[in-house]
Order: C-alpha cells, then sequence, then structure tokens
C-alpha cells in the first residue's frame, strides 16, 4: 500500500465511522496526557509545600499554569498539522 492508499484510508475511515467511538479514540491519549501532567504537578506541590515557605508553593503554581498553556498551544499545533496531514 502506497502513501496515497494509506492517507485515502485514514481521510475514509474519518470521515465515515461513527462520531463517538472515534471520538473516543482521538480524545483518549489527550486526556491521557493531562492527567499524568496534573498529577505531576500536584505531587511537585505537595513536596514543595513540605518545605514550608509559600513562595515556593505559589511559584509551582504559576509554573502549573504556564505548563498548561504551552501544552495547549502544543497540541492545537499538532491537531492542525495532523489535519493537514491527513487532507
Amino acid at each position: 500500500m502506497n502513501k496515497k492508499e494509506q492517507q485515502e484510508e485514514k481521510y475514509r475511515r474519518i470521515t465515515q465511522a461513527k462520531i463517538y467511538p472515534l471520538l473516543w479514540r482521538m480524545a483518549i491519549p489527550s486526556m491521557i496526557g493531562m492527567m499524568v501532567s496534573s498529577i505531576y504537578s500536584m505531587t511537585d506541590t505537595f513536596f514543595v509545600g513540605m518545605l514550608g515557605r509559600t513562595e515556593l508553593t505559589a511559584s509551582v503554581g504559576i509554573v502549573f499554569s504556564f505548563i498548561s498553556m504551552i501544552q495547549g498551544r502544543s497540541v492545537r499545533r499538532i491537531s492542525v498539522k495532523q489535519k493537514k496531514w491527513l487532507l
């Protein structure tokens, strides 16, 4: 199967598959990644909080916000590239 046939097969699969299973299949990796990132941040906050300085705990919260924004932008860019790749 050459590259053009593979792209046509992927396009057909995405456009003709049932929406609900397809949505879950595409969303689960993102959900797992966000969950792992959140668990990592909570663990980091817990151990930094044990140091007893509120400035350190606040900085972890601020950094988590920036990391979330960066992840959101990267997921958006990946999805745009994936769309171009599929079509």
